[in-house]
């Protein structure tokens, strides 16, 4: 989850344990978030989310 709160900042709620439902991490010593974000729902036509690539802009244009 990203929560922009002021414009120079935003905070960003992961789960890195073990077991999570997300390979998020953090690397080059908490220089770069490697953040998978959500994946779409299950359907008969996607029966494996996390093969669908989440889309870098919304419909809006904006960050998803």
């Amino acid at each position: 989850m990203n929560y922009r709160l002021n414009p120079s900042y935003s905070v960003i709620l992961m789960s890195i344990r073990i077991g999570a439902p997300y390979a998020d991490r953090i690397e080059d010593a908490g220089k770069t978030l490697i953040y998978e974000g959500h994946d779409i729902a299950k359907t008969p036509d996607v029966p494996n989310p996390k093969s669908i690539d989440q889309p870098m802009y919304n419909r809006r244009g904006s960050f998803s």
